[in-house]
């Protein structure tokens, strides 16, 4: 216990003297801090125009009411005068104690840490810093005075938990090391000459905070003490944390009788307690005994002890039913006997292994006493029985485990085979498909071309034979041969979509969208104004395709919007987690959401032929394209307030090479 002490007394000082080390910091601080506050700088330049008492004093007087400071006054070389405030201003001696200080300051040009007594018996610690004046020399200097016993004295009063009594006190490290603190039962520091305490000249010469081994001494009143002494950092101060060795000690004595009486106590709790568990743990060695021996005869497994030497001392019913023996011919044999054949090696196929548990698991085939031969899962793990180090090993029958995986892959193999066979015939009614596009688009365009062609040398050459009813007809039979060569044209367009191979490369979208907007404006240059938009990232995309969905998105945007001609196209993206989203915005007629399922299939129209003109296939082909991409297409509109369409792609930013999509 009295090395704990020592060391419980180390552990205060360094505590204690870091704190008390922080708080004479903080002191420092605000000193320095008020003499270079400009209305006490301009005081100490001797600025008469300025330097009116006043308006110093209310600036002293707010520093003191903010930093919880008694007094705080500032005093001038050039006639001592004293300028002061606070809740202890001015001074009950007249600033004779602080004009010392002052003079102090200013003759060392350094802070100066003091502890005086005031005429009222108070103890304060007063702060004093020299401010500069016009010169650079000091011209004046700032005292300001705190009560240490708001919180240091209560904080140096508290005692250890240990029963020893720790004392802690405040000495100077100078002159006569006055008790700069009170002792216990003190509330005021005597600020006399503390007696007794004789220190090595390493502690008092130490600019450092480090402690001294701890100093037995005999106080004023001949009790011997143990003490640590620690210098406090930036103030002459030493911090002392000390307790009477003779109350240690007879603190040891007690709790040295205190422990013997509790082991003895303990001790026949121990035997007492020993005897119970001893009867306790028999009985449970005898229940798990019986319950291990159920768990052998019922486990579905054969379960197997083998010994370092590969023999087998013990088996379970399951292993004697498995391999047709009983537990004594198992017992002559070992794991590898087992084997099919003597030679084999039993390990077979390794499943897993676990270096550190010694945990092994792998197939082998095995064979019983009647030669048949079974394929089995063995699982062993290093471990020790009565003292012996050997294995459990768990053996497994997996005959029909090992069928239905032969099972199992005679079906992967036939799928495969199916899967290649219906991939040829997908592809063959592909090519047939196409090749029949083509006919029937060739077949289809002929007749139309000519009943076209009619039409046009009708209305042309017998347009006087006509009256207004048959030129009527005329220009819509024209019309819907025209319409419909377009149907055929954008069905074509969309089968070819689904079956063209996709080549993927970095393509810049700028130049793609700059590209479609050049078109469209050859077909009506006003459009060209409309378009707004700022720089879109690039992608990996197939670029003929992709101008497609531009080209479809941007003319719908100018066709939608017709009707306000003036408004704005709005072209932009964004980035989001693994994809770019584009979209197109206009200002058109848009369209109601409870129909937007609708927008991209075949056909579909949200809009009359006679409003708009178009097939109903190019959102459709708009969709196609992107998802064969991998990416998605939506839209969000607002009924005679505009529509906004969205498509995203991958966002493959990390430099990939082109890749190859069917």
């Amino acid at each position: 216990m009295l090395r704990a002490t020592r060391v419980s007394l180390e552990q205060e000082s360094k505590l204690f003297s870091t704190i008390v080390g922080r708080w004479v910091a903080t002191g420092v601080a605000d000193a320095t801090t008020v003499a270079s506050l400009p209305r006490v700088m301009e005081f100490a330049a001797g600025l008469d125009e300025v330097a009116d008492e006043p308006r110093l004093t209310a600036v002293l007087q707010s520093f003191a009411a903010t930093q919880g400071i008694d007094m705080v006054a500032v005093f001038h070389t050039t006639d001592w005068k004293m300028v002061a405030a606070g809740a202890s201003s001015p001074p009950a001696d007249g600033g004779l104690a602080c004009r010392a200080l002052a003079r102090k300051s200013i003759a060392l040009n350094m802070v100066v840490i003091d502890v005086h007594r005031h005429t009222d018996g108070k103890v304060v610690v007063a702060f004093t810093a020299p401010v500069p004046g016009a010169l650079g020399s000091p011209a004046a200097a700032v005292v300001f005075e705190s009560s240490p016993e708001r919180w240091l004295y209560p904080l140096l009063r508290t005692t250890s938990t240990d029963g020893t009594g720790h004392e802690t006190l405040l000495l100077e490290s100078t002159g006569d090391r006055r008790l700069l603190s009170p002792r216990s039962g003190e509330v005021m520091p005597s600020l006399e000459a503390y007696e007794g305490l004789e220190l090595p000249a390493a502690s008092l010469s130490r600019t450092s905070s480090e402690a001294d081994a701890p100093v037995v001494y005999a106080d004023r009143r001949g009790a011997r003490r143990i003490a640590v002494v620690r210098r406090i950092a930036g103030a002459p101060w030493l911090l002392v944390v000390q307790a009477e060795q003779d109350r240690v000690e007879r603190e040891i004595r007690r709790q040295l009788a205190r422990d013997g009486l509790v082991a003895v106590s303990m001790f026949l709790a121990i035997a007492a307690t020993v005897i119970v568990i001893v009867g306790v743990k028999e009985r449970q060695l005898q229940r798990l005994d019986r319950r291990l021996a159920a768990v052998m005869s019922q486990a579905n497994d054969a379960i197997l002890f083998i010994g370092r030497g590969g023999m087998i001392y013990e088996a379970n019913g399951r292993a004697e039913k498995l391999y047709g023996m009983t537990r004594a011919e198992l017992c002559a044999h070992s794991l590898s006997d087992l084997g099919r054949r003597p030679s084999d090696d039993p390990s077979g196929e390794v499943l897993a292994y676990e270096e550190s548990s010694g945990r092994r698991a792998f197939r082998a085939w095995h064979h019983d006493s009647h030669g048949r031969v079974f394929p089995v899962e063995i699982s062993s793990r290093l471990a020790e029985i009565d003292g012996t180090e050997g294995f459990v090993v768990v053996v497994r029958d997996v005959s029909e485990a090992v069928a239905a995986e032969a099972e199992l892959l005679r079906f992967h193999d036939e799928l495969e085979t199916r899967v290649t066979q219906r991939t040829a015939q997908l592809a063959d009614a592909n090519r047939e498909l196409e090749a029949f596009s083509y006919s029937v688009s060739h077949d289809l365009r002929a007749p139309l071309r000519a009943i076209d062609g009619f039409a046009k040398i009708l209305e042309q050459d017998y347009d006087s034979s006509f009256d207004d009813e048959g030129r009527r007809i005329l220009a819509v039979v024209r019309s819907s041969a025209k319409r419909m060569g377009q149907l055929i044209d954008d069905l074509l367009e969309f089968s070819r979509a689904g079956r063209r191979e996709i080549r993927s490369i970095p393509v810049d979208m700028n130049e793609i969208v700059a590209a479609v907007i050049t078109e469209l404006s050859a077909e009506t240059p006003e459009c060209a104004s409309r378009f707004r938009g700022d720089e879109l990232p690039g992608a990996m995309c197939d670029p003929m395709l992709i101008r497609q969905v531009w080209q479809n998105l941007l003319s719908n945007a100018l066709k939608f919007s017709q009707s306000s001609p003036s408004s704005s196209v709005e072209i932009a993206a964004r980035r989001e987690p693994g994809r770019i989203v584009y979209s197109v915005l206009d200002h058109g007629v848009g369209f109601d959401m409870r129909y937007a399922s609708k927008l991209f299939g075949v056909f579909q129209r949200l809009h009359s032929q006679r409003e708009f003109e178009g097939t109903g296939v190019g959102l459709a082909l708009v969709q196609r394209i992107v998802r064969r991409h991998g990416g998605e297409v939506w839209a969000e509109a607002v009924v005679d307030g505009g529509a906004t369409f969205f498509f995203s792609l991958p966002d493959r930013t990390d430099g990939s090479a082109s890749e190859n999509v069917k």
